[in-house]
């Protein structure tokens, strides 16, 4: 199945699970991605996110995201599908992001989502998801400031 989807996501400040996050910018993306299904209720793709960091002073940063996305759909009602995704990827931006970190940061994110038929091979998909993103250089040094968001996406699916 092939999506596209856009994204808005609101930043976490303090901790949040295990992560702890400084980044205090709202996040916008637009996204494409491929799911292979592995099984009837299991799929497996690779996703590439182009977002844009609106930094609250007038400046933006704009960056690339490239992950894989694990899904599991685990209940359906008619023919909606709810899942869970799980994500891993990469992501570099134009600078640093956050300010106090690198230009470079490895991301995760989980979440529930839903899958909805309108018509023929088309789908409307919803998600809501914990974002991280962190340079992974650990809490010892002064580069390593992160950001925890809670994500929601909408967008479009064709199954081939």
């Amino acid at each position: 199945m092939w999506t596209v989807r856009g994204e808005y996501g609101e930043p976490i400040r303090g901790k949040s699970f295990a992560w702890t996050g400084l980044g205090t910018s709202d996040t916008y993306g637009v996204a494409v991605a491929n799911h292979w299904f592995l099984s009837d209720r299991l799929s497996l793709g690779p996703s590439f996110t182009v977002t844009a960091f609106d930094m609250l002073s007038g400046q933006w940063i704009f960056g690339g995201e490239v992950e894989g996305i694990l899904r599991w759909h685990f209940a359906e009602i008619g023919e909606t599908s709810f899942f869970w995704d799980g994500t891993a990827g990469y992501l570099h931006t134009s600078k640093r992001m956050p300010p106090n970190s690198t230009d470079w940061n490895f991301t995760f994110g989980f979440g529930p989502g839903v899958e909805i038929p309108i018509g023929g091979d088309w789908k409307l998909l919803g998600t809501f998801q914990y974002h991280h993103l962190s340079n992974a250089k650990g809490r010892q040094t002064t580069e390593n400031e992160s950001q925890n968001e809670a994500r929601i996406t909408i967008g479009f699916g064709m199954t081939w």
